[in-house]
């Protein structure tokens, strides 16, 4: 959902939240989820932490495919959190 987050306000993630705000992050996000869902409708859809938190996204999600949540131990979660940020960390 990030990269077509990031391909339809042609910047990053980190760029778009920085210089329009997270209001607009968050708007984008819905409409690339309902893209990505209606362009993928067998695929896996990889989503961050608060990305269902949005009661729409959740609704969206729910209605159009079949949610997994992928639980982890923080020491986990910071390992993979730190590992993405070093993979990514020319993005931004």
């Amino acid at each position: 959902v990030d990269r077509t987050i990031e391909h339809m306000a042609g910047k990053s993630v980190a760029k778009l939240v920085l210089s329009e705000g997270e209001g607009r992050y968050l708007a984008l996000e819905r409409q690339a989820l309902a893209r990505v869902l209606a362009d993928r409708p067998h695929g896996i859809v990889a989503l961050g932490p608060n990305t269902l938190m949005d009661e729409e996204n959740l609704r969206l999600a729910l209605d159009k495919s079949t949610v997994v949540y992928l639980r982890g131990d923080m020491p986990t979660l910071l390992v993979r959190a730190m590992e993405q940020v070093a993979t990514n960390a020319a993005r931004y």
